[in-house]
């Protein structure tokens, strides 16, 4: 009897931790505070290193792809791929095909240009065309969305190059954002770009992200106690930027360029993000920082955290998803559209 009380004791000390580890799990499975973007979306973990390896240096989706299904928690749609690897619904047979006349307009960007959380007719380049369209001048304009989510400067330029090939643009709208901040500080910058056409980023996930992955506790250790960050550094937003913008500016500069020498006008164009509809202050300083250096060097820049600022939140953008609703697209479109009124094209 006395061994079987000691055995019970040893069992009931093992269990007790274990126990506790798995309710304190599921409370925090419920709470959701460690969940990372996807999941606070309806959708499974993604690893940010995930894209780790690509095999072009161009930012698209693959070819021969002909649609993408996006269900999340607050929208759903589907996207059809076009034969370049782009989201715009024309073909490189219906660009060839359109009068010479037309002036071509080619909108670069992540998944604010793509523009996630709305059809394609919602997007904010179809509504700029629609606009441009609108007006007196007797001057057709086509606005190519070139957006792919999780795109940066970096793979912009590269698409830049690709595309002015194929749809000869008059004009580029290349719009970035502070999300471009974390793709630059994992990806790299030029280094990323291999002698052999692929593509390697400079920073890999942690060997511990699959425990990570499939554990909230583990999350909240490493995140409150141990000072992890969502994209699993121990690096803090301003040392994040502090390595980025440098290196971004870099891209943006490539950018213009090649623009220049091309006769293209190149419009940058800044978005911030609300995140759960809110600014934290740091994130407000370091966005004014990136847009304060990037008005001074480019003359055409747009700066869109004006309106932004001043807009309801809550009805621009979606709460959990973060990107636009109808109404945040529609102001993009029309603060470009005001902008390129006064940005003569060459």
């Amino acid at each position: 009897m006395h061994g079987q009380q000691w055995l019970f004791k040893i069992l009931l000390t093992g269990l007790v931790p274990v126990v506790t580890a798995l309710l304190v799990e599921v409370s925090l499975r419920i709470d959701g505070r460690y969940k990372d973007y996807n999941e606070a979306n309806g959708r499974p973990y993604i690893s940010v290193y995930q894209d780790s390896c690509r095999k072009e240096w161009s930012f698209r989706y693959p070819l021969g792809l002909k649609k993408i299904d996006i269900p999340k928690q607050e929208f759903a749609y589907s996207r059809t791929i076009n034969d370049i690897g782009f989201t715009d619904h024309r073909s490189l047979g219906d660009i060839d095909t359109l009068p010479e006349k037309v002036v071509r307009i080619l909108a670069l960007g992540d998944s604010f240009t793509e523009g996630v959380g709305v059809t394609y007719e919602e997007t904010w380049p179809r509504v700029l065309e629609n606009l441009l369209n609108q007006t007196n001048d007797n001057t057709r304009y086509m606005v190519y969305n070139a957006g792919v989510g999780g795109c940066d400067p970096f793979f912009e330029f590269q698409n830049l190059k690709l595309l002015d090939t194929l749809i000869n643009p008059s004009v580029v709208i290349n719009l970035v954002n502070s999300s471009d901040f974390e793709d630059v500080y994992l990806r790299g910058g030029w280094n990323r770009f291999k002698n052999d056409g692929t593509v390697e980023y400079e920073r890999e996930a942690p060997g511990w992200e699959p425990v990570y992955r499939h554990s909230h506790l583990i999350r909240a250790i490493l995140r409150s106690v141990l000072g992890y960050n969502p994209i699993l550094t121990r690096s803090t937003a301003r040392e994040i930027y502090n390595y980025s913008s440098p290196h971004i500016f870099e891209a943006l500069d490539s950018s213009e360029s090649y623009c220049r020498t091309a006769h293209i006008t190149w419009i940058p164009v800044f978005n911030p993000i609300p995140f759960n509809n809110t600014f934290d202050k740091e994130a407000i300083f370091n966005d004014s920082l990136f847009r304060s250096e990037l008005r001074m060097r480019q003359e055409n820049f747009l700066d869109l955290s004006v309106a932004i600022y001043k807009c309801d939140l809550r009805t621009n953008f979606w709460k959990h998803d973060w990107h636009c609703t109808r109404e945040g697209y529609d102001m993009f479109a029309r603060e470009i559209f005001k902008h390129l009124q006064r940005a003569p094209f060459n």
